[in-house]
C-alpha cells in the first residue's frame, strides 16, 4: 500500500487507497525526530490501524491501539511505499523525516520532498 502525507504548516494530511487521515504538522527544521516520530505513533497509526481491521476481520476502536507498544508488524509491513511532501524538507532537515517514518515503517521505500 503507498501512503502520501502533505505537511504544511499546520497540519499533516496522510492519504491510502482506504484512508485520508489529519495529524499535527511536521516540520523538520523546528521539530526533534522524537517529536515527528510521536505524531506519526499516537496520531496517525491508531487512524490506520482502525482502518485496517474495519475493512479486515475485526473492529477496534482507536483508543485501545498500544499506543507504547510497537505498532503491529502486519499493518506496518503493508505500507510498502511513502511519498512525504512538506514544509522545511531540504537538506539537511529532510533526513529526520526519512529516519522518523523508517523507524515505523521499516519495510517501506520512503521519498522526502519540500
Amino acid at each position: 500500500m503507498i501512503l502520501v502525507a502533505d505537511s504544511g504548516s499546520t497540519k499533516t494530511e496522510w492519504v491510502t487507497e482506504h484512508l485520508s487521515v489529519i495529524t499535527k504538522a511536521i516540520n523538520p527544521v523546528r521539530d526533534t525526530p522524537e517529536e515527528i516520530r510521536n505524531v506519526i505513533v499516537t496520531e496517525l497509526m491508531p487512524e490506520l490501524y482502525c482502518c485496517h481491521h474495519i475493512s479486515g476481520k475485526n473492529s477496534l476502536p482507536k483508543e485501545n491501539f498500544p499506543v507504547l507498544s510497537p505498532p503491529p508488524s502486519n499493518l506496518t509491513e503493508q505500507i510498502t511505499e511513502i511519498h512525504f511532501y512538506g514544509a522545511g524538507c531540504v537538506e539537511p532537515f529532510s533526513s529526520c523525516v526519512s529516519i522518523s517514518l523508517s523507524k515505523v515503517f521499516p519495510q517501506a521505500d520512503i521519498h522526502v520532498y519540500s
